[in-house]
């Protein structure tokens, strides 16, 4: 049950508009968004980020397909500037 009150949490903290700015920005510091070859120290931050956005609630298997669906419906030159 705790697992599930830490979700909960995370969203209340991150689930706002003002939230989802920070939390990517924290994401993109962490290299989360980051297409080039990643170092090993790289890795060990993406990997934390992963796991800020399962703590988030947002890595199981349809909020990964909700958020692919909302990242395809996007105009493209919206992608091109984040």
């Amino acid at each position: 049950m705790a697992g599930h009150n830490i979700i909960e949490k995370y969203r209340i903290v991150f689930g706002s508009q003002t939230g989802r700015e920070v939390l990517a920005d924290i994401l993109a510091s962490m290299g989360y968004f980051q297409l080039e070859d990643v170092s090993p120290e790289g890795l060990v931050l993406h990997n934390q980020a992963k796991i800020i956005l399962q703590k988030c609630g947002l890595l199981n298997y349809q909020q990964r397909v909700d958020l692919l669906e909302a990242w395809f419906s996007l105009p493209f030159e919206v992608i091109e500037e984040a």
